[in-house]
């Protein structure tokens, strides 16, 4: 879990009601009552972004760290044009079955048209997770109509797996993703699962069995 240490965290809120849900791009800073999120000064305003506290079920913060995207669900005290006044944010962890953070590359595909690379940071037997760097020529809701992703593996071995974007987020300028499998071949769910198992068994042998670092051989001496 990543820990909101910094006294200014840049990253994005998401409020849902029951009719619309709208994202807000911004700064979270820290105060003696909880958190104020600061929207940017560029960012939307419309209707929905302005709807009243009592109308909002729920609310949720993003922000990114190393590449890998944390969610913590949010209590709101008062929101306003520009400021979301934030009392406590929980860590909302993310459950999936076999899953492991690894970053590889990925192909993202729409009724066979390669759309755009991705990053991948997590996978497992019934999603995968990855980000893309927002290009503003780019319509976002075309990439949801993404219905294949080939996944490129640290062996050179590729899966293409079809699915659904399930979830989309703008933070620090890249789209992050969860794609969701569906009519998956039980194949390739087995080489997705033998895949992780062996990469699992890789970082565990190298926690027990550290390469000791080489050491160069000392030069000859030389006698006068």
């Amino acid at each position: 879990m990543y820990r909101l240490k910094e006294p200014i965290t840049i990253g994005a809120i998401e409020l849902l009601t029951k009719e619309t849900s709208c994202q807000l791009q911004g700064t979270l800073i820290k105060t003696p009552l909880g958190y104020r999120f600061k929207t940017d000064c560029n960012e939307c305003s419309c209707e929905k972004c302005a709807v009243d506290l009592p109308d909002i079920v729920s609310t949720t913060f993003f922000t990114e760290n190393n590449g890998k995207i944390y969610e913590y669900n949010a209590s709101l005290e008062y929101k306003d044009r520009y400021n979301i006044y934030i009392s406590k944010l929980t860590h909302k962890p993310t459950y999936d079955y076999f899953s492991l953070l690894w970053d590889l590359d990925g192909i993202l595909l729409r009724k066979g048209t390669v759309m755009s690379e991705a990053s991948i940071y997590r996978i497992g037997g019934n999603s995968v997770s990855f980000y893309i760097n927002e290009n503003p020529a780019q319509d976002q809701s075309i990439l949801k109509k993404i219905n294949n992703v080939i996944i490129i593996f640290e062996d050179g071995s590729t899966i293409k797996v079809s699915g659904k974007i399930t979830k989309m987020m703008k933070v620090n300028c890249k789209l992050y993703c969860d794609f969701k499998y569906l009519n998956i071949l039980e194949r390739d769910r087995d080489n997705i699962f033998k895949q992780i198992f062996e990469k699992q068994a890789s970082l565990r042998n190298r926690l027990l069995y550290p390469k000791r670092p080489q050491t160069l051989p000392l030069p000859p001496k030389i006698y006068s």
